[in-house]
């Protein structure tokens, strides 16, 4: 009757996940990785239960602002982001940032001064089928000099982020 592919949302699923996680966690602030499904019913959803974003490209900050998302409300968290986008970005508002690099750090220190910044570090694990820690993430022995440098830089370090990689396996 509707054909593939077919999409079903339930609103009173997702809603009861969201304040359900946020009962067990109070203190966690939820940041929904719009790469995971940016379907615009999900989004919309999630931002009226109060949800923040974690956005991995200039593309989806324009279309959480387009369903009405305000810009406060997002994470930049691509760790590697081009000039012209982190830019972009900080001009809508974004406020917040992640960064795994010296290099990350000047380009955020220039175009996006005094941000907050997360760091995000490498989280090894051998049961998923894509080991994101090879591609993104600093080693844990690096983040106390560049959570200092980010500092120095006239960027506010806020804490530490990491990928535990996708598809997991198991142990």
């Amino acid at each position: 009757k509707h054909g593939t592919p077919v999409i079903a949302i339930s609103e009173n699923r997702i809603k009861h996940n969201y304040n359900t996680f946020k009962k067990y966690m109070p203190r966690v602030e939820v940041h929904y990785a719009v790469k995971s499904n940016g379907h615009r019913g999900v989004l919309n959803i999630l931002r009226n239960c109060g949800s923040n974003f974690d956005v991995a490209s200039f593309a989806e900050i324009e279309y959480l602002l387009s369903i009405g998302v305000d810009a406060t409300r997002m994470i930049y968290s691509n760790p590697v982001k081009m000039e012209q986008d982190i830019v972009r970005a900080y001009n809508v508002g974004v406020e917040w940032f992640v960064y795994d690099s010296d290099a990350e750090i000047k380009k955020l220190a220039r175009y996006a001064p005094e941000s907050e910044v997360v760091l995000r570090v490498t989280a090894p694990n051998n049961h998923t089928m894509y080991k994101l820690s090879s591609k993104f993430g600093t080693d844990p022995k690096h983040a106390i000099r560049l959570l200092l440098k980010a500092k120095k830089a006239g960027l506010n370090p806020t804490g530490l982020t990491f990928n535990a990689g996708s598809h997991t396996l198991g142990a």
